[in-house]
């Protein structure tokens, strides 16, 4: 027990310097977002799985509401003229732009981690490198415009979102 005791007063201020350090990044991971969503990005695969575990639980609790939202999307569909759009084979995953010449690859992706009541928000997606995704590709959703991709990984991707402030589309 002595030699305990003898530890701690020997080692006492490393031991406070690295409680308040631990506690100092600890703040600074959790109210900075483009820190905190930059090293979940880079961060090793177990914290990755770890947020898809958690975003995982979470669409298992809101599947209700995105379940009507589904539906509403498709009574609107249902209620257009079918001459009014053009039908796109869900197979093939290129857009062709007929005005300007361009062709675009969708690359699905899930949000599993955002922030949006920053100054300057971010989001991580699930798609990274490894599938296509590049810094300054547009991010979509069905509502439109979602924001552009700021750093890459392998696995994963950061998106700087529309609501940031300095942002340039």
């Amino acid at each position: 027990m002595r030699n305990f005791i003898a530890f701690f007063q020997r080692f006492r201020i490393f031991l406070l310097f690295l409680i308040l350090q631990t506690i100092a990044l600890g703040m600074y991971f959790s109210w900075v977002s483009y820190p905190r969503t930059s090293f979940f990005n880079t961060s090793s695969s177990a914290i990755a799985s770890l947020l898809e575990w958690e975003r995982g639980i979470t669409k298992h609790l809101f599947l209700d509401q995105a379940n009507r939202e589904l539906l509403k999307d498709y009574n609107r569909l249902l209620n257009k003229v079918p001459t009014s759009y053009i039908p796109i084979d869900t197979n093939v995953s290129l857009i062709k732009d007929t005005l300007r010449k361009l062709s675009f690859e969708r690359i699905p992706a899930t949000v599993i981690n955002s922030s949006f009541s920053n100054k300057n928000n971010y989001f991580t997606i699930n798609a990274g490198r490894i599938k296509g995704v590049q810094p300054k590709m547009g991010v979509i959703s069905t509502k439109g415009v979602v924001g552009l991709v700021y750093d890459v990984s392998d696995h994963y991707a950061v998106v700087k979102s529309i609501l940031t402030e300095n942002i340039n589309l």
